[in-house]
């Protein structure tokens, strides 16, 4: 169950290698929207995270807060001069987490013209890298690093990566997070019980070998034992080149992979930082 989310157990110690901590969301939506309505919000203990992450360098140690005003803060205190580009690009990214959550999920193609005007700064940087972004809100180069240092959260260093993507992920952080005391993967099985006890079922360790399809709609699962469960949709958290090729039958998309990571695990004595810790050059 959680698939990724598992932990990692190295001794006595828990360490969740895949997520350290989630979004709580606008006005809370996480622990008093989507855990209260699947029944979970009472079985695991959500912890608020002071820092949002760390950003370390050569020549910069940053705690980043969570909260906007005081991620803006922050930056301000350490690159004063920047003050004015600092404000409007944090603004800007919160504008674009608020308006992808009030963008009609179906639209007709005369109806652009009014989306351009709803939500102008949405349709402005629709196709902006990161990069970019940076380039207009910022002159020192030191700035647009520190600012940008969460990008392996994504995958994609910020000549490629979406700026709409940064943007919101980062408007989300600083609205606030979460960590889950004990692991990530008490969240997860809280998540499970609730949906156990509600009467669903959970098949643990049982290959799926492919996705029916019939008709150009999903009709089953076809387990590696020979049953076959009929089904009405299929979500699928396996990476996309097994989804399509191996359980559709049929050619992946034409993606290629991110950009490789290495994550370390760091035990230390002495006051505590930010779960996550991003380096610099």
């Amino acid at each position: 169950a959680g698939g990724c989310v598992a932990p990692l157990r190295v001794g006595e110690r828990v360490l969740d290698p895949a997520v350290a901590s989630i979004a709580r969301g606008v006005d809370d939506e996480l622990r008093d929207g989507i855990l209260a309505h699947f029944g979970a919000r009472d079985r695991c203990e959500l912890v608020a995270n002071e820092h949002a992450y760390r950003v370390l360098g050569d020549d910069i140690d940053l705690d980043v807060p969570v909260g906007l005003d005081a991620m803006i803060e922050a930056h301000v205190d350490r690159f004063p001069a920047e003050r004015d580009g600092i404000e409007r690009f944090f603004r800007t990214c919160d504008r674009i987490l608020d308006d992808t959550h009030h963008i009609p999920l179906r639209l007709r193609f005369d109806e652009l013209d009014d989306l351009a005007a709803r939500f102008p700064t949405f349709v402005r940087y629709r196709t902006s890298s990161l990069a970019e972004a940076l380039d207009e809100f910022f002159d020192d180069a030191r700035l647009k690093r520190v600012v940008g240092a969460s990008w392996p959260w994504a995958g994609l260093p910020p000549a490629v990566l979406s700026f709409s993507t940064f943007a919101q992920g980062l408007a989300l952080i600083a609205h606030g997070t979460y960590a889950v005391r004990g692991s990530f993967s008490n969240l997860v099985g809280a998540l499970l019980d609730a949906f156990v006890e509600g009467g669903g079922t959970f098949l643990a360790s049982t290959e799926v070998e492919r996705v029916a399809v019939e008709g150009g709609r999903v009709s089953g699962i076809d387990l590696a034992h020979g049953q076959r469960l009929s089904v009405d949709a299929v979500v699928s958290n396996a990476d996309a080149t097994a989804t399509f090729s191996r359980l559709l039958g049929r050619d992946a998309p034409r993606l290629t992979p991110s950009v490789s990571a290495t994550v370390a695990f760091v035990e230390h004595d002495g006051d505590a930082h930010p779960a996550e810790t991003f380096l610099v050059d």
